[in-house]
């Protein structure tokens, strides 16, 4: 039952992931944090500006192109893979 259950969390995770556009909510999620910039910075407050720049910034931009970035290096080291498993095999063969 929990193979069963961890499966379909699984496949649920897969077809979010693949229908979220993360470079888009990345630029999406820096034009949302850009609108309360300027009442962080006109507050004066390096409580509001750090809590801006780690709630608005970090976590809303930072986190989607990270997550792009992986998943660019995780199909370069699948095609290397493929590739050295190929050369293998024609040594081998």
């Amino acid at each position: 039952m929990e193979t069963i259950r961890l499966a379909a969390y699984t496949r649920i995770a897969v077809v979010v992931y693949k229908s979220v556009w993360l470079n888009v909510c990345a630029y999406a999620f820096a034009l949302i944090s850009l609108v309360a910039l300027p009442a962080a910075i006109m507050s004066h407050d390096p409580i509001i500006i750090v809590a801006w720049i780690s709630q608005a910034f970090l976590q809303l931009i930072l986190l989607p192109i990270i997550i792009v970035g992986q998943n660019v290096q995780a199909q370069a080291s699948d095609a290397r893979a493929l590739s050295d498993h190929e050369t293998l095999l024609a040594f081998i063969l």
